[in-house]
Parts: structure tokens; sequence; C-alpha cells
């Protein structure tokens, strides 16, 4: 038999996935209409390069964002700027999978309104989990030295002395 604190743990988990991706979500969006200005003025100002820039900036917000409701809701991560970097590109690829999976392609499907807010729903837990799937690679475990965790996953190597050529 579950006991009512087994059950309040159980959906816990459930409810701040939701509450990740919605949050995301919305403050994303807010975030998204000032990159987008200026997204503009680096493409006019700096052409090609510019471009690149506000790309740059667009993936630095993601993971900031997604670096801030982690260590809301979750646990605290890692927040160097390289760290914050990487995040975000990798988040970025896992919303850009995610988000033509279950978004774009119902949509094409089934054009309906009903399609768009049923794909937003569940979008919202998947994305709230991916947020946080995603930020297990800067966790920051406690006593842990800060060099150790410079730049996550993607920076982070464990070297022996066979890769340095030692036998």
């Amino acid at each position: 038999m579950i006991e009512e604190g087994e059950r309040v743990k159980w959906w816990k988990n459930p409810v701040k996935f939701f509450i990740h991706g919605v949050s995301f979500s919305v403050l994303f969006w807010i975030l998204l209409i000032v990159w987008s200005l200026m997204f503009v003025v680096l493409v006019v100002f700096g052409a090609f390069i510019g471009v690149i820039i506000g790309f740059v900036i667009l993936v630095y917000i993601m993971g900031g964002l997604n670096c801030f409701l982690t260590d809301r809701l979750w646990f605290p991560v890692d927040t160097q700027w390289k760290s914050i970097l990487a995040h975000g590109f990798y988040l970025f690829i896992v919303f850009v999978v995610v988000g033509f999976a279950l978004v774009i392609l119902p949509i094409i499907l089934l054009p309906s309104v009903a399609t768009r807010i049923v794909s937003f729903i569940i979008v919202t837990f998947i994305d709230g989990y991916a947020a946080k799937y995603v930020a297990e690679s800067w966790r920051v475990r406690e006593g842990e030295p800060r060099e150790e965790r410079v730049a996550g996953a993607f920076f982070r190597r464990e070297w022996d002395s066979s890769m340095l050529g030692k036998q």
C-alpha cells in the first residue's frame, strides 16, 4: 500500500518537469524578443560575423536560462561561461530534435488548434525532463573542486598516461 508521503514524492517530479518546461518556454520567448532585436543590429552591422555572434548569444541565453531554472528547481549547476555555452549548445540540439518530432510533425500532419494545445502540454513535460537531463552534465557535487568542473561534459576529459604516449 502506498503511503501519503510516497504519493507526494511520485507526483513531485512530473510537476517539477512541467514547471521547468513552462518556465523555460515563457522566459525564453521573452528573452528571444530581446535577442531578435540584438540579432537584427548584429546582422546589419556585422553581416556574417553578426550572424555567428547572434547564434552564440542565443545559445548562451539558452544555457544561462536553463542553469538558472535548474538551480532553482533541482540542483546547483556550474555557471562558468564555457559551461553555460556548452550547456546551451547541447540543449539547443536536444530542443531542435524534440521540437521537430513532437511539435512540427503533429502540426503538419493534423493542423488544428487542438493539436497545438496537446503538443504544447506534452512538450512542456518533455522539455522539462530534457532540460534537467542536459543539466546533469554540469551538476555541481558537494566538495568538488572548482577546477575539476571547469567546463562541463563537453570540455571535460579524463587523461591517463596511455593517452599521452607514455607506457
